[in-house]
């Protein structure tokens, strides 16, 4: 029964998702940055609020410095990230062998740890800079700020959050909503519906896992966890990134085998008139 639930569950943000991906690829800039990496960014934040945290001129000018040192190498690694995952998209949905998606894969991940890597130096750097009580202040900031964020959002969150754990393309969405376009027979639906049941629960539960391990790191990097500590986990969600997008890439080959050419290419046509 609760798998039945969590089965259904998914399939109703599935679609949901699907259905609005094409607004997700215009992120603010903030967006775009949590996008890219799990890790707290609390620069704009201090820069923000430079008077309610009382920053003297010597604390001014660090912020300052590290921004102009640093900004714009994050900025990059953000861009690079976003893009490489739009190639991704296109080059499953073009027939991109395993060896190839193994190497895309792997500079996604370096990318990630890159970033990851630049704002854990980051946050390091601030503690030093700010007092206990400027510290504190700044988490208390932060923490009406994401209030404020995700007040009235939930559904918006949850999509972005969907199409940050697996930027691989929702192909099942296609058939689900275009069955009687694409001329299904019954035995495609049988067995397009067999691996959907179960292969779902199990990407389900992988995504749960993915977004509570973000949540983690995010709390252990204002704690100050050590870096090697953080990117260990890191690599922990990284394989279940990497497990989510084998499932996809089995969806796809699976989906091949059952449609005929003809239809493959129809779901293919169809998918990218929503991104």
């Amino acid at each position: 029964m609760i798998a039945k639930r969590v089965t259904r569950l998914l399939l109703f943000l599935f679609l949901f998702i699907f259905m609005v991906q094409a607004q997700a690829d215009k992120l603010t800039k903030m967006q775009k940055v949590r996008h890219a990496s799990p890790m707290p960014n609390l620069m704009m934040l201090i820069t923000l609020n430079a008077n309610a945290l009382q920053l003297d001129n010597k604390q001014l000018e660090a912020t300052r410095k590290w921004r102009s040192n640093n900004q714009q190498a994050s900025q990059n690694l953000v861009n690079e990230i976003i893009n490489l995952e739009k190639e991704i998209k296109q080059s499953v949905l073009d027939g991109i062998d395993k060896a190839e998606m193994d190497q895309l894969r792997k500079e996604l991940l370096g990318l990630r740890g890159k970033l990851m890597d630049l704002k854990y130096r980051c946050l390091s750097n601030m503690t030093k800079t700010l007092n206990e009580q400027q510290w504190q202040k700044l988490m208390e900031i932060r923490e009406r700020s994401l209030r404020v964020t995700s007040s009235g959002k939930k559904a918006g969150n949850e999509i972005q959050a969907f199409l940050r754990v697996s930027p691989m393309p929702k192909l099942m969405a296609v058939i689900l909503m275009h069955k009687k376009e694409l001329s299904l027979t019954i035995e495609q639906n049988k067995s397009l519906e067999k691996w959907r049941l179960k292969s779902m629960n199990s990407w389900a539960i992988l995504f749960d896992q993915v977004l509570s391990s973000e949540k983690k790191i995010t709390q252990q990097a204002l704690a100050m966890k050590s870096n090697s500590s953080l990117m260990k986990q890191f690599d922990e969600m990284a394989k279940k990134r990497r497990e989510m997008a084998q499932m996809s890439l089995n969806c796809r080959d699976n989906m091949q085998k059952v449609l005929s050419k003809k239809q493959w290419q129809q779901v293919v046509k169809l998918l990218k008139s929503y991104i």
